[in-house]
């Protein structure tokens, strides 16, 4: 399988950065489930899913707190994934990281 080839830059909980240039990556987008509450009210909770760099692990990979994507698609060329392990933890298989990310979106502020 062909993958997309971004650059990366890996923002860890110690503070330090880590660049990771021309890296192939894959995410799935997670899950959704159906939450109601006491009150009868509910929503739809959007689960983390998965972002896999194929790259070999570096210094606290496994404290990873964001990660940003950049690659050549237009408009839409740059991501941010917010690492979450509320359910799952970053694990390594074989060539690859494997990060529970969810996309962060920005949206422009409107009273």
């Amino acid at each position: 399988m062909e993958y997309k080839k971004a650059e990366i830059m890996v923002y860890i909980a110690n503070g330090d950065l880590v660049r990771l240039p021309d890296v192939p990556f894959h995410f799935s987008l997670g899950g959704q489930s159906l939450h109601e509450g006491a009150d009868i009210t509910g929503g739809i909770v959007q689960r983390a899913g998965w972002l896999g760099l194929q790259t070999v692990e570096f210094e606290g990979w496994q404290s990873t707190h964001s990660i940003e994507l950049s690659y050549p698609n237009g408009r839409d060329s740059n991501y941010l994934f917010e690492v979450s392990r509320h359910f799952d933890i970053p694990v390594q298989d074989g060539e690859w990281l494997w990060f529970p990310a969810m996309p962060l979106v920005a949206k422009i502020y409107k009273e």
